[in-house]
């Protein structure tokens, strides 16, 4: 009796059932997150009706002249466009540069300095060093890195978060590599 080749033995079944079950769970993760990000576009758009335009959910602007309508729109168009460019932060960039400066600072962030020319600090990174989260594979990963290139005296390049999240006086750190 002939038996069939390739991606139909049960050894198969049995790992696109445990594939399809965390399919099942990102689908209920991405339908959480949508939910909430519907909620949130509403009360934003709540809170846009009563803030610019004065108005309740269930009002409309028929009865208002059109010098209001106009200056209410232009309005609420400037504000749409703020909230679209604002920023929370700004990220640097380091040229290539030698790392200089190595701390650990005990259950915490691996933060250090380097010597190339940066763009665009963040305000909150007074003592222009970066932060790297050790808690992280990806950020044990940068510490390899970091590590490597202060004992090869290779150089680096960093490209910051635009925040001190890691550390309160230290840029994070998004990515870095040696340059040869």
């Amino acid at each position: 009796m002939p038996t069939r080749q390739g991606g139909n033995s049960p050894k198969n079944f049995k790992a696109s059932a445990q594939q399809l079950g965390a399919l099942d769970n990102l689908t209920a993760i991405i339908a959480q997150l949508s939910y909430a990000c519907a909620e949130f576009i509403h009360s934003i758009n709540s809170y846009v009706a009563n803030a610019i335009f004065g108005m309740s959910n269930n009002e409309i602007m028929i009865d208002m002249p059109l010098e209001v309508k106009m200056i209410r729109l232009a309005s609420f168009v400037m504000v749409i466009m703020g909230l679209c460019t604002a920023t929370s932060g700004v990220a640097s960039t380091s040229a290539q540069g030698y790392v200089l400066a190595i701390t650990q600072i005990r259950q915490g962030p691996f933060i250090f300095s380097q010597n190339g020319t940066r763009t665009a600090q963040p305000s909150c990174s007074t003592l222009n060093r970066w932060a790297v989260d050790t808690s992280t594979d990806a950020g044990k990963a940068m510490v390899a890195i970091i590590l490597s290139a202060y004992s090869m005296r290779k150089k680096v390049v960093i490209q910051g978060t635009g925040d001190c999240s890691t550390w309160f006086d230290s840029e994070a750190v998004d990515y870095l590599y040696i340059i040869d």
